[in-house]
């Protein structure tokens, strides 16, 4: 009976040893796919969740505001009103037939545009020796734009009214009420911009400016990561990256952790690279290596650090 158990004990033990051998182990770390986002105008920061906050997807994590494009907008919206009255009193039978008015509102915009062009010049002389900022000089470069824009829409109201073709005055009209509709479309959606909504459930990484500071046209305001993006990095030697392929599942062991995580792998080197100095162990010998990528596969709370060193069991065969 004793020769009995000592036998059965004895194959236990085989039987563990054989499982401890039939898998190999090789270092790693962790690495975060991170996303930075922006907006497309100048603006200043209001508003920002705090850095490592975790979040939703269509949760608020920045808010930036701008004057200027504001303004912009309200100009636009009061343009394509008067256009838009104007097409009406011109379908009505309701048409200006004084050349005279046409005529002075073409002045005022030449005029208009003349200042615009001597404070560009002004301004930029100024900037040009540092004593104003960027912004001044890219608000009288918009200045004359917009006093440009006003000469030609005033010259071609002139014109028209000087042929006094009504059929052709309405479609011109039509035409740049058109144009002014896309370019409140462009303007407002820069403006909806200015509220960052998260793409997908995440964490805050690093936030790049504080509260009332000033940001740049798409510079980089805040970035992100994915947990469910997370994934181990580690290097295989040319022996046993032939075991592996795309698909298959390695488990990770997490120092001083009773937790291990399971990994997908998604991506595998087709060339060898040298291996890394702090990976050079006595598990990877050889100076050539294979790079390997794994997702992990946990929930939220149990997300790693990026840069953490774990070790990655990969079957023997």
């Amino acid at each position: 009976m004793l020769h009995t158990r000592i036998y059965a004990f004895s194959l236990l033990v085989f039987a563990l040893l054989s499982g401890c051998k039939s898998s190999i182990h090789y270092n790693g770390y962790i690495e975060d796919s991170s996303v930075k986002l922006s907006v497309p105008v100048y603006s200043t920061m209001i508003s920002h969740r705090d850095e490592g906050a975790f979040f939703k997807k269509g949760q608020q994590i920045a808010r930036l505001s701008a004057k200027d494009l504001q303004l912009k907008i309200q100009a636009k919206q009061s343009l394509m009103a008067s256009m838009e009255s104007e097409l009406a009193n011109i379908k009505t039978g309701l048409r200006t037939e004084n050349l005279d008015i046409l005529l002075a509102k073409k002045q005022i915009a030449i005029a208009n545009l003349a200042f615009a062009d001597a404070e560009l010049q002004r301004v930029s002389k100024l900037k040009q020796q540092n004593h104003i900022a960027q912004s001044s000089l890219d608000k009288a470069k918009q200045a004359k734009s917009v006093a440009l824009q006003s000469v030609k829409m005033s010259e071609l109201d002139y014109a028209l009214g000087k042929k006094g073709q009504r059929e052709n005055l309405l479609k011109a009209l039509q035409h740049k009420i058109n144009a002014a509709k896309l370019e409140l479309q462009s303007l407002n959606w820069s403006y909806n911009q200015l509220t960052i909504i998260a793409p997908f459930d995440g964490q805050i990484e690093n936030v790049f400016f504080e509260n009332h500071e000033r940001v740049a046209p798409n510079q980089p305001v805040i970035s992100i990561v994915a947990p469910s993006k997370q994934h181990v990095i580690f290097y295989l030697e040319e022996g046993v990256v032939n075991r592996i392929k795309k698909g298959d599942e390695v488990q990770i062991i997490v120092p001083f952790s009773k937790h291990h995580h399971q990994a997908k792998i998604t991506y595998i080197s087709t060339k060898p690279e040298f291996t890394p100095p702090i990976l050079f162990d006595q598990q990877a010998r050889s100076p050539y290596t294979y790079k390997v990528k794994a997702v992990l596969v946990y929930d939220q709370d149990d997300r790693l650090h990026s840069g953490q060193a774990v070790t990655i069991q990969v079957p023997k065969a």
